[in-house]
């Protein structure tokens, strides 16, 4: 004799059908595809730039063997509400945490110890170097060569191999952690110098223009003379090189002595080396300091002008002259 179900359960039975497969994908996730990639894996740093997309900062934690599985987790960390709270730094992440240990120190930005340096515009590497050195000691700023990053970086393709990265560190705050390593700390600065100034760049670079001689100019007009009178100064330079007449800059001296803020004597004008622009004629050989926006701007836009001379007073304004009589009267009436 046939037993007669009684509808009620055949109603749970098919209303809880979809919480039970609910219930077992969840805990398949959490069990499964949540959990460690490795328990015996080694610690790396793992970095959040700021503004990152969330679906980069997910992708790129899969690609580093951090998490097992990209959508499980944007999945885990949107039904949690967590998603958008992911927080920028760097972070000591490992494959032997599970996903909900990772996104939860990375919600709470509990990010490594950080090392806050400011660069000036108008240092040079060597001053660079002195700025990080008391916080990494082991870092060499000048041992890193050009022909180490030119595959990767196209505002590198007109500068020699083989020279330092003179000029091409843009001046900026910079956020580190104890564990940086030199050549991470060198990306940085020429991602940023890329991103800052990547639109003038390419606007020489559909000129024709030469990217490193336009650095070297933009070098030193930071270190000559006030944004203002760059331009103008520019302008100098650009008729000086086409007429053939030493650019006579006093910086490029002091980049070779190292007495910043120190009057050039005579002897120091007969100092030979290819960045002694009074003794050699052009442009000196390389970069001799990092520079701001401003300092580019007025080296990829001269303006003309009758000036062939200037000198900066001693509370630094510009003093411009057209012919060497009226130079030689502004030095003897400021330079006193």
């Amino acid at each position: 004799m046939n037993q007669k179900v009684n509808p009620f359960i055949v109603f749970i039975l098919i209303a809880s059908g979809p919480l039970i497969v609910l219930g077992a994908t969840y805990l398949a996730v959490q069990f499964f595809i949540l959990q460690p990639v490795d328990p015996a894996g080694t610690e790396l740093v793992f970095e959040i730039e700021p503004g990152q997309r969330g679906v980069t900062i997910i992708q790129q934690l899969q690609d580093e063997g951090l998490i097992k599985n990209s959508y499980a987790f944007f999945s885990y960390s949107f039904i949690t509400n967590r998603y958008h709270q992911m927080k920028a730094g760097r972070y000591q992440l490992s494959p032997a945490m599970t996903a909900a240990e990772i996104l939860d120190l990375i919600i709470q930005g509990r990010s490594l110890p950080e090392v806050v340096i400011t660069f000036p515009e108008g240092l040079n590497l060597e001053q660079w170097q002195e700025k990080i050195e008391d916080y990494f000691p082991e870092i060499d700023l000048l041992s890193y060569r050009v022909g180490q990053f030119q595959d990767d970086f196209n505002i590198l393709e007109d500068a020699p191999a083989e020279d330092s990265l003179e000029g091409y560190l843009y001046p900026d705050t910079y956020y580190f952690n104890y564990q940086t390593d030199g050549e991470l700390m060198i990306r940085r600065f020429l991602n940023n110098f890329n991103h800052q100034l990547g639109d003038l760049i390419q606007t020489a670079r559909e000129r024709g223009e030469n990217i490193h001689d336009l650095v070297i100019v933009a070098s030193l007009l930071e270190k000559e003379v006030p944004s203002a009178d760059q331009p103008l100064v520019a302008g100098i330079i650009q008729k000086r090189l086409e007429i053939g007449m030493p650019l006579q800059i006093d910086a490029t001296i002091t980049y070779i002595t190292g007495q910043f803020g120190e009057r050039v004597s005579l002897i120091d004008t007969e100092i030979d080396s290819p960045y002694n622009t009074y003794r050699y004629r052009g442009l000196p050989y390389g970069p001799i300091a990092s520079f701001g926006r401003l300092s580019l701007e007025a080296a990829l836009n001269p303006e003309s002008s009758d000036y062939l001379f200037y000198l900066s007073k001693p509370d630094g304004k510009t003093v411009f002259s057209r012919t060497l009589t009226e130079h030689n009267q502004a030095k003897a009436r400021y330079l006193k």
